[in-house]
């Protein structure tokens, strides 16, 4: 997990008794009809996150789920509403794969995994207050929300949040925190030396450690940092002014460039490349500004504080040449894409516009999905960077190399928005074919949230790109693909069309590996397409026919399980039923195997209904139950459906 994810405990933790009376008291307020909420406020550093975190140390046991998740980035945007979701869910123990691709989905799963349950949840940094609003009216009655922000008075009363605003430490406990800051250097500066400068911090537990972090074994500088310090100022610019002041000059470069790599955090390796130093040197580099507070180092990764990155980003606007700057921040964009690509073809080995298909090295898939797991937030930031420096090839590219990574686990907020920028440095530059595969996979993110409209724009552009490069492959693509759109509006005539146009297409495409796959994909959504009309023979064979394709590819076992899942509706169309169990049952043992819950979950109930046709209650029964089990498990609501049934099959055994 990211740094920037994980709460960590303020130590000491002092004072905060009038705040958590109150928030003791929200919690221990009956049950009404909707989740109680509360909201923590007040300056930069003042410790509203840190008092969230003591609560819930202090509370957890009380509560059968605990989650905490950040709302804003570093850089103080707002995490996209989806993302948040998808955040949520994972913490809930419900994989990617099984999480809905769209809001209302996603919503749906959070109430129904917690629902009859005591949960806790704590969204950190929240601005604006309103954003959060849909997830409150979603959970159930008996779940308690804490929202740390710096929303304004205006905004709170309406949106039913109790408001608890901090205010500065107390002078006993405000020197209580820096003597302990300062551990046995306390002894070494005068004691009304030590008072003034803790008057300095205005009572700010951050202001308090960072000041105390430049005095640690420098007691000689505490008279010279009392001159620097003005006693009525903006609290947090003086400070980290006085710290830059201590840096000599290599480190101040350090401070300066480090903040241009992009995303929550990064590790020692891309530290040592931004600098061009050794990993030894970068250590010791790194250390020091560790000391200094204004970095903070956790299991191996290092982040800025987003007040801290955003000082050294505008030091390095006022202090580097902006030429120089330029080529750092390329030189950062083109090792991100590097890095990607080698990584993006180690888990796709799909067709990439531009991509030679030369790797001098590929790492291992699951290798890769950990450099991903770990780095995608920063690639994303990334595409942005390459986009504002005019580096429009680079920015493409990125967005092609993140984009298997981006589908394969829901971020499709980030998929959108990334795509959105990557399209716009294609497009002004002219690269017609990154236009042709940029716009597809946009599209395929509107469709995947239900955006039609805006899904049928970009892959109607994908198709126009397709014919001006004449690529078959891309056309293919575009066409199936609106036929996708087709088929969501409720239109299957026009839907099956399309699917003739692209299957017409493939006979041009010179990759034979390439037409194979494209065949089987359009075959399987022809089998949709006509089992919707309840045309059961046609989709059956064409299920059967796309099923014999991906059949031997060995990364195409899930396709091959869809596949099984449609001969087995069409059968049962057919009144084939014992043969449609069978296939069913193997489909249903697929995607156990491939953990995938939602589509095992839906199998087995595909089971259990055709096992009640023939009336084999045992099978049903088994089905049913396991159903019910998986979709309990990811937030699933059809599971109040397969218990339903089940109760209905045992109760036809008594």
């Amino acid at each position: 997990m990211s740094i920037a994810y994980e709460p960590q405990r303020a130590f000491p933790f002092l004072d905060r008794d009038g705040p958590r009376r109150e928030m003791a008291e929200v919690l221990d307020a009956p049950v009404g009809d909707r989740a109680r909420s509360m909201f923590l406020t007040g300056p930069i550093g003042i410790g509203t996150t840190a008092l969230a975190s003591e609560f819930c140390a202090e509370r957890a046991t009380e509560f059968q789920t605990v989650v905490w998740v950040p709302a804003s980035d570093l850089d103080g945007n707002p995490v996209p509403f989806g993302e948040l979701l998808g955040s949520i869910l994972a913490r809930l123990g419900v994989p990617v794969a099984d999480q809905s691709p769209d809001v209302a989905g996603r919503l749906s799963q959070i109430s129904h995994r917690v629902w009859n349950q005591r949960a806790l949840f704590v969204f950190d940094d929240v601005d604006p207050l309103d954003s959060v609003k849909p997830l409150l009216d979603s959970l159930p009655a008996e779940a308690v929300v804490v929202v740390t922000t710096s929303v304004k008075p205006a905004t709170r009363g309406r949106l039913g949040f109790v408001a608890i605003t901090l205010d500065a430490l107390p002078d006993k406990e405000s020197r209580e925190k820096f003597d302990h800051c300062l551990g046995d250097t306390a002894a070494e500066i005068d004691a009304s030396v030590r008072k003034q400068l803790v008057e300095r911090c205005h009572g700010s537990p951050l202001l308090i450690e960072m000041l105390a972090a430049q005095l640690v074994g420098r007691a000689y500088l505490a008279e010279a940092l009392l001159e620097e310090l003005p006693e009525s100022a903006e609290p947090i610019s003086p400070f980290l002014d006085a710290a830059y002041r201590r840096l000599d000059g290599p480190l101040r470069a350090t401070y300066r460039w480090l903040a241009q790599v992009p995303g929550p955090d990064f590790d020692i390796d891309t530290a040592a490349f931004v600098l061009g130093q050794t990993r030894a040197a970068t250590a010791l580099a790194l250390a020091r500004l560790d000391e200094l507070n204004l970095l903070t180092e956790y299991g191996g990764r290092f982040a800025f504080h987003g007040f801290v990155r955003a000082d050294a980003r505008q030091r390095a606007r006022d202090e580097d040449d902006p030429g120089e700057l330029k080529v750092l921040r390329r030189r950062i964009a083109v090792r991100f894409l590097d890095e990607t690509q080698s990584r993006d073809h180690a888990i796709s080995d799909r067709w990439r516009v531009g991509d030679s298909g030369a790797r001098s090295e590929v790492p291992s898939r699951e290798t890769a999905l950990t450099w991903f797991h770990r780095e995608w937030r920063g690639v994303a930031t990334c595409v942005r960077l390459a986009h504002e420096i005019g580096e429009h090839e680079v920015c493409w590219r990125l967005c092609v190399a993140l984009y298997k990574y981006l589908h394969m686990n829901g971020h499709v907020d980030v998929w959108i928005d990334v795509h959105e920028i990557a399209l716009e440095s294609a497009r002004d530059t002219g690269a017609t074919e990154a236009v042709m595969q940029l716009s597809s996979q946009l599209g395929a993110g509107h469709l995947a949230v239900g955006e039609l409209e805006r899904a049928r724009q970009c892959f109607t552009e994908s198709l126009e790109a397709a014919g001006a490069v004449g690529s078959a492959i891309g056309r293919q693509s575009a066409l199936e693909w609106l036929g996708k759109v087709d088929f969501k509006a409720g239109d299957v005539r026009s839907a099956l069309a399309r699917y003739d146009e692209s299957d017409r297409a493939i006979s041009e495409v010179q990759d034979p590996d390439q037409a194979l796959r494209a065949r089987a994909t359009v075959g399987l959504q022809r089998a949709r397409a006509f089992a919707h009309l309840k045309s059961w023979q046609e989709a059956l064979d064409a299920a059967a026919a796309a099923r014999a394709e991906f059949a031997g590819r060995a990364a195409d076992a899930e396709n091959v399980a869809k596949c099984d899942q449609e001969r087995a509706r069409a059968l049962v169309g057919l009144g084939r039923m014992d043969e449609a169990l069978t296939v069913a049952r193997a489909a249903a043992d697929q995607f156990e195997r491939d953990r995938a819950r939602r589509l095992h979950g839906g199998t087995l109930m595909l089971v259990g209904d055709i096992a009640v046709a023939i009336d084999d209650l045992d099978t049903a029964e088994r089905a049913y139950e396991t159903a019910a089990d998986l979709f309990e498990a990811i937030g699933d609501a059809r599971e109040l459906e397969a218990r339903a049934k089940l109760a209905e099959v045992r109760s036809r055994r008594r």
